[in-house]
Protein backbone atom coordinates (compact mmCIF):
# COMPACT_ATOMS: atom_id res chain seq x y z
CA UNK A 1 0.00 0.00 0.00
CA UNK A 2 1.08 3.35 -0.52
CA UNK A 3 -0.09 6.48 1.38
CA UNK A 4 0.65 10.19 0.10
CA UNK A 5 1.01 12.44 3.10
CA UNK A 6 0.92 16.51 3.31
CA UNK A 7 3.47 17.79 6.00
CA UNK A 8 4.77 21.27 6.34
CA UNK A 9 8.18 22.24 5.66
CA UNK A 10 8.74 22.03 9.70
CA UNK A 11 7.02 18.58 10.10
CA UNK A 12 8.71 17.24 7.23
CA UNK A 13 12.48 18.60 8.76
CA UNK A 14 11.66 16.89 12.04
CA UNK A 15 10.48 13.47 10.58
CA UNK A 16 14.17 13.97 8.58
CA UNK A 17 16.05 15.04 12.02
CA UNK A 18 14.65 11.27 13.51
CA UNK A 19 15.30 9.47 10.50
CA UNK A 20 18.72 10.91 10.14
CA UNK A 21 19.20 9.80 13.33
CA UNK A 22 18.12 6.27 13.15
CA UNK A 23 20.15 6.16 10.33
CA UNK A 24 16.79 5.88 8.08
CA UNK A 25 15.38 8.16 5.10
CA UNK A 26 12.39 9.31 6.07
CA UNK A 27 9.79 7.04 4.37
CA UNK A 28 12.16 3.69 5.92
CA UNK A 29 11.89 6.12 9.46
CA UNK A 30 8.19 6.34 9.34
CA UNK A 31 7.67 2.33 7.68
CA UNK A 32 9.42 1.23 11.05
CA UNK A 33 7.29 3.54 13.14
CA UNK A 34 4.13 1.93 11.74
CA UNK A 35 5.49 -1.43 11.67
CA UNK A 36 6.19 -0.81 15.50
CA UNK A 37 2.87 0.80 16.40
CA UNK A 38 0.76 -1.97 14.56
CA UNK A 39 2.45 -4.78 16.26
CA UNK A 40 2.29 -2.45 19.83
CA UNK A 41 -1.12 -2.79 19.28
CA UNK A 42 -1.90 -6.21 17.91
CA UNK A 43 0.05 -7.70 21.16
CA UNK A 44 -1.57 -9.97 24.03
CA UNK A 45 -1.81 -8.00 27.34
CA UNK A 46 1.24 -10.75 28.35
CA UNK A 47 2.96 -9.57 25.15
CA UNK A 48 2.86 -5.57 26.02
CA UNK A 49 3.80 -6.13 29.80
CA UNK A 50 6.93 -7.95 28.53
CA UNK A 51 8.10 -5.50 26.01
CA UNK A 52 6.33 -2.30 27.51
CA UNK A 53 9.92 -1.32 28.94
CA UNK A 54 11.50 -1.12 25.55
CA UNK A 55 8.32 0.74 23.83
CA UNK A 56 8.09 3.05 26.24
CA UNK A 57 11.88 3.82 25.37
CA UNK A 58 11.47 4.31 21.97
CA UNK A 59 8.43 6.30 22.00
CA UNK A 60 10.10 8.33 25.32
CA UNK A 61 13.57 8.66 22.80
CA UNK A 62 10.88 10.02 19.90
CA UNK A 63 9.11 12.15 22.08
CA UNK A 64 9.29 16.31 21.50
CA UNK A 65 12.25 17.37 24.18
CA UNK A 66 11.94 20.88 25.92
CA UNK A 67 14.54 23.21 25.19
CA UNK A 68 18.52 22.52 26.58
CA UNK A 69 18.66 24.02 30.25
CA UNK A 70 14.12 24.52 30.82
CA UNK A 71 13.44 23.36 33.93
CA UNK A 72 10.08 21.51 33.80
CA UNK A 73 7.69 21.42 36.92
CA UNK A 74 6.26 18.21 36.69
CA UNK A 75 5.28 18.05 40.47
CA UNK A 76 1.54 17.38 41.27
CA UNK A 77 0.95 20.67 42.10
CA UNK A 78 1.66 21.97 38.83
CA UNK A 79 -0.06 19.67 36.70
CA UNK A 80 -3.40 20.06 38.99
CA UNK A 81 -3.33 23.95 39.86
CA UNK A 82 -7.30 23.87 40.84
CA UNK A 83 -6.74 21.31 43.24
CA UNK A 84 -4.14 22.55 45.41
Amino acid sequence: MTIELELSPEREARLLTKAQKHGQTIQEWLQSFVNGMTEFHIRTEAEETDTWDGTFETLADDAPQPPKGTIVDVSRESLYPDRW
